[in-house]
């Protein structure tokens, strides 16, 4: 679900808003295996039209820890490593377009959620 949202740009003139620019946050998680003992896990934002990293960390399968060092935050990474892990997680699919799907995925996913309710409702008035 969304989990936040900015305000698009400045007021419209004839005193109506502008729609916010909802947010949504998750988690990506790339595994080689078995072999390997950890995961990879990236903590990302997705904007309407843009998906952002946050956070990239390592996660290990055979002992978890009760605070795992986070590292730092994406944007104080040295500018060839961000471009690295951009490029790393474009050639799995995580990117704009995903962004953007999962974005429509959710508007949509709101009206089916409602009508579903009414539905409900109405069978149940109907009793």
């Amino acid at each position: 679900m969304f989990d936040g949202a900015v305000p698009s740009g400045p007021p419209a003139a004839e005193g109506g808003e502008e729609d916010p620019r909802l947010h949504m946050s998750l988690v990506v998680e790339v595994s080689k295996g078995e072999a390997s003992g950890f995961d990879l896990q990236f903590v990302c934002s997705a904007w309407q039209d843009s998906l952002d990293v946050v956070k990239v960390y390592p996660v290990s399968r055979l002992h978890a820890a009760l605070r795992p060092y986070m590292g730092p935050n994406f944007k104080e990474l040295d500018d060839e490593l961000q471009e690295a892990i951009r490029s790393y997680l474009e050639e799995r699919g995580v990117n704009d377009d995903l962004a953007e799907f999962l974005h429509e995925y959710m508007v949509n996913k709101d009206k089916v959620e409602f009508i579903r309710w009414m539905k409900n409702v109405e069978a149940y008035v109907k009793k």
